[in-house]
């Protein structure tokens, strides 16, 4: 492992500021964890940045998570945000970004950047994290700066950069900063084909090296070289050789010093990321595999493979959206050792996968080969023997409390989203015309027939409601047994008049995007099939986030989501006349409308975003990233 003392210290550099002189005038780069800006006036002042991004969330963490003294009040964040946008928001090339670092990468191009200082989250897993989001931005031959790279009990920055090292090979040490207390570790991405180096303690017999000319051109780049009398060890990197300050590293075979720091090359490598392996049934676009891609989004670090099972309801434009969010899709009739090797994944994940589609008999032991995850989405056997069970709520948890002893641990943990685009719609609470909405997957399960008795309901208490069903199209039907698809069209567009209803439309799920079906909803219903219970509902979570006010049945996992009266409504499903009054009264009393939406939107983003996934999940990847159970 590289340690702090092992990486050799940059000739006049003493402090961080100094740093920013190996740094071009003019350039493009981006500062990860800003807090007040003191470098950032330097940065701007010995640089002059052409592009210069300014990346903090200004977010006071759990103490928990962020044991570090930076970590500050909420009103001290509050304020240090709002000078330094005051100080640097109007600077031609600045763009200050209050977000974390990885909702910041959106922004940037790959290979863009010409540097990237990283002072931000101090913990082991967050520190890599950003180091390898922002690895993508940087240019060959630009530099990555790690801030604080010290061994000190509330950080893992040295944790961080040592795994980012070794998963990375195409990055080279230059050196550190001449800081006792707080140094900055200095990167640098290769411009040649990455080869992986391998270092390790070794004794030299050799004498010192008389003269640093030996080593030309054609040195390998990123190789400590030979060490010539005087003490000065030479790193050499493209058109400049660093003087690095060093005490002698020759010794003699037979002495009592300290062993010499050599590197050798080894194998080349390919920097691939490794692999994590999702296997779920469900091949339509569900939440199941929809989770999966949030799960891939949360932790871009790693590859993300999905391996459906069997061929039922395969639904191949799923699929290609699937693909299309950077999962690789697979197909395999069953869950045996042979499929799970031949992905070579360093960790497993089960998604309500049913013991008839793995290979032996339960307990399956043969699967704890690998670090794993069940995800139990719904109440379904058995448990495996993995490392990690997770339910998405405490309805799916109940009845499983003797069985959870087949895990090394288990946590509830809820399905999050990306909800950054959700959150910024913005909402008309006093708008007249009245929007219920429903939005499920195109299957009868989700669209039971009396949804038009309470759509009739609700309209015979607000006459110029409308409704949006999707997905509903093919199964409602009229008193003369047609579907809303089957119906005559009527004037009006989308709308139009059917079984009672004056303005009704059904398009198919997929018309729109997420995002455009909730702008144009006022209110989400959530009414389902009389056996059917939502375990967890991610279309009140999308509705929530959205500001909409919600208004569900008061059964499974929405009873979680939703506190009643406080951020939406919960009604029990043989009352649908509660529920129609319910809605009266949201039409009625917009001010009440507002204080519903607006709480539902404060509720779902703290909680139910890719930050609290991020959360619950890193535990365990981080183990399986460096190989610890």
């Amino acid at each position: 492992m590289l340690r702090p003392m092992d990486v050799p210290v940059l000739e006049n550099v003493k402090s961080n500021f100094d740093v920013l002189d190996l740094l071009p005038r003019g350039s493009r780069g981006a500062e990860i964890g800003v807090r007040r800006g003191r470098l950032s006036s330097r940065i701007i002042e010995t640089i002059s940045p052409c592009r210069y991004l300014m990346i903090d969330p200004w977010e006071h963490f759990p103490d928990e998570r962020q044991p570090d003294p930076s970590n500050e009040s909420q009103a001290n964040m509050d304020a240090m945000y709002a000078k330094v946008f005051a100080n640097f928001g109007g600077v031609t090339g600045v763009e200050v970004r209050r977000e974390t670092s990885l909702a910041a990468t959106k922004w940037v191009g790959i290979n863009e950047l010409d540097w990237v200082f990283v002072d931000g989250d101090h913990t082991p897993f967050g520190c890599f994290l950003d180091l390898v989001v922002w690895h993508q931005k940087v240019r060959p031959g630009g530099f990555i700066l790690v801030h604080d790279y010290v061994e000190k009990d509330h950080f893992g920055i040295v944790q961080a950069v040592d795994e980012f090292l070794y998963r990375f090979p195409d990055v080279e040490v230059v050196g550190r900063s001449n800081e006792l207390q707080y140094p900055t570790l200095v990167l640098r991405k290769s411009d040649f084909p990455q080869v992986n180096f391998e270092v390790k303690r070794t004794r030299i017999n050799a004498p010192p090296v008389p003269s640093c000319d030996l080593l030309g051109p054609e040195a390998p780049k990123g190789l400590v070289g030979p060490v010539p009398s005087g003490g000065v060890r030479t790193l050499v990197v493209p058109n400049k050789i660093l003087a690095l300050s060093s005490e002698v590293c020759a010794r003699t075979e037979g002495t009592d010093e300290p062993d010499a720091l050599v590197a050798e090359t080894g194998l080349a490598a390919q920097g691939r990321k490794k692999n994590v392996l999702h296997f779920c049934q469900v091949c339509w676009l569900g939440s199941v595999p929809i989770f999966i891609t949030d799960i891939a989004k949360a932790f871009p670090e790693f590859n993300h493979i999905m391996v459906h099972l069997l061929d039922w309801r395969t639904d191949y434009k799923a699929m290609e959206f699937i693909r299309a969010q950077g999962v690789e899709v697979h197909h395999a009739p069953k869950v045996t050792k042979r499929v799970i090797a031949s992905f070579n994944p360093v960790a497993v994940v089960y998604h309500n996968t049913p013991g008839k589609l793995f290979d032996g008999k339960w307990p399956y032991d043969w699967i704890k080969e690998w670090p794993s995850i069940t995800y139990h989405h719904m109440r379904s056997w058995p448990l495996m023997p993995v490392d990690l069970d997770v339910f998405v709520s405490k309805f799916v948890f109940t009845g499983f409390e003797k069985c959870i002893r087949r895990a090394k641990k288990h946590i509830i943990s809820p399905p999050c989203m990306d909800l950054r685009a959700l959150s910024q719609i913005k909402r008309d609470y006093h708008r007249a015309q009245v929007t219920v909405g429903r939005l499920h997957t195109d299957h009868e399960d989700r669209h039971p027939q009396d949804i038009i008795d309470l759509f009739r309901k609700i309209q015979d208490l607000v006459p110029n409601v409308q409704f949006i069903d999707v997905g509903g199209g093919k199964y409602y039907k009229d008193e003369s047994g047609k579907t809303w698809n089957d119906a005559p069209e009527v004037e009006g567009g989308a709308y139009k008049e059917f079984a009672g209803l004056k303005r009704v439309w059904m398009p198919p799920t997929g018309f729109w995007s997420v995002e455009q079906f909730m702008a144009a909803f006022d209110v989400l219903l959530l009414w389902n099939i009389d056996w059917f219970t939502d375990t967890w509902s991610r279309v009140v979570t999308e509705a929530m986030a959205s500001g909409i006010p919600v208004v569900a049945e008061n059964r499974g996992g929405p009873t979680e989501q939703i506190t009643h009266e406080e951020n939406g409504f919960l009604v029990d499903r043989d009352k649908p006349d509660l529920a129609a009054r319910t809605v009266y009264t949201l039409y009625t009393d917009p001010p009440q409308r507002r204080r519903i939406g607006t709480a539902a939107r404060a509720h779902a983003t703290a909680n139910y975003g890719l930050e609290r996934l991020r959360e619950d999940l890193r535990p365990f990847f981080f183990n399986a990233m460096i190989g610890a159970r």
